[in-house]
């Protein structure tokens, strides 16, 4: 029976060790990319009426295809096709970093109104939910595409809804050159839907 303990003590041994590394021998771990902060650089929508009460606003995590939802970062290889990176990918997935910087950037921009992330117990006047449909590297154009839709609800009743496809530019055809293309594209969206939620969110008089 020692035998057969040792055999077993080995075979338990070697499944450990095969489990440690996650990436295949000589192949290194990709490289975490990430899209930064977006600070509002100045605003010239009014300003909130002191007298009127503050609003609030919850922004869900966008909705994604599975592909989108984890950390690969996709270039399309062909019609139809779509490949990942091999050698990087996001360190926090496209979804989430979205409603976070989003959150972050409507909470400095837009007077007046508390924004905040969708979490258990939060209620709010009204709800941002959109849906991430594309974003991706076009090598025969090299440019990002991105098409997303967004709503906005108060309570349950839907308010308005906006449809965006953006392109952009790459400076390189490379990982870290679409992720570059993306905060270009973040900015601009980001600045977009300010103004659009604007004056659903606060009715100017």
């Amino acid at each position: 029976m020692r035998w057969f303990r040792s055999l077993l003590l080995f075979c338990v041994c070697v499944s450990l060790s095969a489990c440690v590394g996650i990436w295949p021998l000589g192949e290194k771990e990709p490289t975490a990319l990430s899209l930064q902060v977006v600070t509002p650089t100045g605003s010239a929508l009014p300003a909130a009426s002191l007298t009127r009460p503050l609003l609030s606003l919850v922004v869900e995590r966008p909705s994604a295809p599975s592909g989108l939802s984890g950390h690969s970062i996709w270039f399309a290889s062909g019609p139809h096709q779509l490949t990942p990176f091999r050698e990087h990918q996001w360190q926090t997935p496209l979804p989430e970093q979205l409603e976070t910087y989003l959150q972050a950037y409507l909470s400095q921009s837009l007077s007046g109104v508390r924004v905040y992330l969708d979490r258990p117990g939060v209620s709010s006047d009204y709800r941002l939910t959109s849906e991430l449909l594309q974003w991706h590297l076009d090598q025969t154009s090299q440019r990002l595409l991105v098409t997303l839709h967004a709503h906005l609800y108060q309570g349950e009743r839907l308010l308005i809804s906006w449809q965006w496809q953006h392109s952009e530019a790459l400076r390189e055809v490379t990982a870290p050159g679409l992720v570059q293309a993306g905060q270009v594209w973040m900015e601009k969206w980001f600045q977009q839907l300010e103004r659009s939620l604007w004056p659903y969110l606060i009715p100017l008089e």
